[in-house]
């Protein structure tokens, strides 16, 4: 049996009042950034490593998977209980910050999120070979044995990110990110 969560604009009983509170929607970022010329791969996931700790404290920050794209980018998706955690780390200081470490203009579009649909239990920290896919989606296609985010890229349009075991296959209009780390309920 599947398990989701909504990530919509809910109401929720509030106090004695009967009143009614709305509730943020969650909110998926994806960060990518060019590795540099000089730094091979494994020192990348090395600084990955050495950041876990830093994203275990973060406020409001429910998963981080760290991604290598196929593109030759580093970053991470991150799933945050809602815009204001995210946009509290994302910075215009941070932005600029890695803009200039980096030499690149550096951007990170908030989605939000529609629905989590749970896969299997994760550990807290986990290394490995994992995958994540990014492609354009329709409510109610996803697979129940995948960890999936439904995230609203516009007004019209859906979009699915997928945590997957083995590497997927390659489709038109999918983006494959390698998760050589992924850690979960960090700032909860």
């Amino acid at each position: 049996m599947r398990k989701v969560l909504l990530g919509l604009v809910l109401l929720s009983a509030v106090g004695q009042t009967g009143g009614a509170e709305m509730v943020e929607p969650m909110c998926v970022t994806i960060v990518r950034i060019p590795i540099p010329w000089y730094a091979p791969k494994f020192a990348v996931k090395g600084k990955m490593k050495d950041s876990i700790a830093e994203y275990q404290a973060v406020p409001g920050l429910m998963a981080k998977y760290y991604t290598f794209g196929e593109d030759g980018t580093f970053g991470g998706i991150y799933l945050w209980r809602n815009k204001a955690a995210a946009d509290a780390w994302f910075t215009p200081e941070w932005i600029a910050e890695r803009s200039k470490k980096y030499n690149v203009s550096v951007s990170v579009p908030r989605y939000e999120v529609v629905s989590i649909i749970e896969g299997p239990p994760m550990l807290a920290v986990s290394t490995g070979n994992a995958y994540a896919t990014l492609a354009p989606s329709k409510m109610g296609n996803s697979d129940s044995s995948v960890r999936t985010y439904i995230i609203r890229t516009d007004a019209k349009s859906l979009a699915q990110v997928q945590l997957l075991n083995a590497e997927p296959q390659n489709s038109a209009g999918v983006e494959t990110f390698h998760v050589p780390i992924i850690l979960m309920n960090a700032g909860k």
